[in-house]
């Protein structure tokens, strides 16, 4: 009959994982430079995620310097896959993400749509979002102005071509007019509309609202 193991006390486990961590140290030494980060060995510690108490370290990434900290696991999974060559860069999210998208197969440029409006990439411009686009409407009137637009600020594309940014089609308006402006366009349209199933032909517009 087999005999059953004892289960581990919990005082046990904490001194054997304590252990570990102090020979992990030993091994590892100070700090260990990777290609895009700091790995700060010092700071090897127990932490709980998920539940379960997890070994993790403190790195600081190269680029943005800023430290986060991650599991100790990913160092194994890395080393255990292809020939034992770490993949791991040490890099954060955003950093490893900005640096790789003009390395990307499908790399355009940095110019794509969002809701019809083009964007281009560019995360160092002040108005950039999270993603680092810029709308490409606002940028070429900033750099016009030679200043940020306000957030009350709306750039109307005169020609009703929001994909056509040159600089003689864009004028900065406020929120309202330009709620205006696209109110009375949306009428105008179904006016249009309403006229051509009539079987007739509507006018041609004298002006675009002034412009």
């Amino acid at each position: 009959m087999a005999r059953r193991k004892t289960p581990m006390r919990s005082w046990e486990n904490a001194r054997r994982q304590e252990g570990k961590l102090r020979k992990i140290r030993e091994r590892k030494g100070g700090d260990e430079i990777l290609s895009e980060g700091i790995v700060h060995w010092n700071l090897l510690r127990r932490e709980k995620r998920g539940g379960k108490m997890r070994f993790v370290v403190t790195i600081t990434c190269k680029r943005c310097k800023k430290q986060r900290v991650v599991l100790y696991d990913i160092f194994n999974k890395n080393r255990k896959s292809r020939g034992k060559v770490s993949l791991f860069t040490g890099a954060c999210h955003r950093c490893h993400v900005t640096k790789k998208a003009s390395e990307h197969p499908h790399w355009r440029g940095g110019r794509y749509l969002t809701r019809g409006y083009v964007k281009v990439y560019m995360p160092n411009w002040p108005s950039a979002d999270s993603n680092g686009g810029v709308y490409e409407h606002r940028y070429v009137v900033e750099c016009a102005l030679g200043r940020q637009l306000k957030p009350y600020e709306h750039v109307h594309h005169k020609n009703r071509d929001k994909q056509d940014n040159r600089l003689e089609n864009l004028e900065v308006v406020s929120g309202s007019k330009h709620a205006t402006i696209t109110h009375l366009m949306g009428r105008i349209d179904q006016l249009e509309a309403f006229i051509r199933d009539a079987g007739l032909q509507p006018p041609r517009p004298v002006n675009n609202f002034g412009h």
